[in-house]
């Protein structure tokens, strides 16, 4: 009877449960109670009125037992649901999640305090430091789909498979430094590539040996080795690394000669005369008028030190 009582309530806590383990549960329970001499039906029905089952059900548990033990191995085992078709498999989930994590698509905060935690179960749980997506997941699923394009996933199923570390952008991760270094530093970056976008437009070139960057950050990539584990090297960054450095950013012969001139913008410091005989000295960003190497060479110097600025003190909201 203690038997016959665990059976009870293993069903009274199961049948009415409709996830995949609950149904291999019931299953493996129907298919090891409807042994031969259930055949007849008036010991099904007695069976059914004790564990309080539908005959159905132990019907389907007979079918069970039958196909089991017909098979090639003849073993018990868990029913498992079948496979769809149209499943994703394990190497299409391994390439999506490597894509999440991929440049451009996210990147680590930077702060060792950002640690994501997941429970995997009763006092057992994994972490990760978080990463923070560089643009929206629509944007991210259609450069996926433009970069794999043999592989056909929906964008529900692609946004499910994100890792449990990478979260979108927050108000605090838009933050930028707005000090003398760094605005001066994109703003001769913004009046180089608008001068090289012109002479690629003079001489309409597709495809050019002196690239148009968009960003600051995509300028110093080229300037360094590649990250390990998600970080640059510390010797990178201090410039003392002998196959990287400001030299693999080369110049166009329009952008090394001196006889044409170019208007930009930079932060010096200029004197004045305040209130009686005193002088004083003011920062101000003045328009310069050089030569283009000029304009290129300076912004060469300022990426000597770039990658391994300070992190800013004063944070403003970036400008969307």
């Amino acid at each position: 009877m203690a038997v016959v009582a665990d059976i009870q309530e293993i069903i009274k806590s199961t049948k009415l449960k409709r996830s995949k383990n609950a149904r291999s549960v019931m299953n493996s329970v129907t298919a090891s109670i409807s042994g031969e001499n259930l055949a007849n039906s008036r010991g099904k029905i007695k069976l059914c009125k004790n564990l309080g089952l539908p005959a159905r059900r132990v019907a389907g548990g007979q079918r069970i037992r039958s196909r089991i033990l017909k098979s090639e191995s003849s073993a018990w085992a868990l029913t498992q649901q079948k496979t769809r078709k149209d499943s994703i498999s394990e190497e299409t989930k391994k390439t999506v999640y490597n894509f999440w994590l991929s440049d451009g698509i996210s990147h680590p905060t930077g702060n060792k305090s950002d640690i994501k935690r997941e429970r995997l179960g009763p006092n057992l749980y994994t972490s990760h430091m978080t990463h923070v997506l560089e643009k929206t997941q629509t944007d991210a699923y259609l450069d996926f789909v433009a970069k794999y394009p043999e592989i056909k996933i929906g964008q529900r199923a692609f946004e499910k498979l994100r890792p449990f570390f990478v979260r979108p952008a927050s108000e605090k991760d838009r933050n930028t430094c707005c000090c003398r270094y760094h605005v001066e530093a994109n703003l001769v970056f913004k009046a180089c590539m608008k001068f090289r976008k012109s002479c690629d437009r003079e001489t309409d070139s597709q495809e050019s040996d002196y690239p148009v960057f968009e960003k600051m950050s995509d300028l110093i990539h080229i300037t360094l080795c590649p990250k390990v584990n998600g970080f640059y090297r510390k010797n990178c960054l201090d410039r003392k690394c002998s196959l990287c450095g400001v030299g693999n950013f080369k110049l166009s012969p329009n952008e090394s000669q001196s006889s044409s001139t170019v208007e930009w913008q930079k932060y010096e410091y200029i004197t004045e005369k305040s209130k009686g005989k005193n002088v004083r000295r003011r920062l101000t960003l003045i328009k310069k008028k050089t030569s283009v190497n000029e304009m290129f060479l300076n912004l060469k110097k300022l990426l000597e030190t770039f990658p391994r600025s300070p992190a800013p003190i004063k944070l403003a909201k970036q400008s969307t």
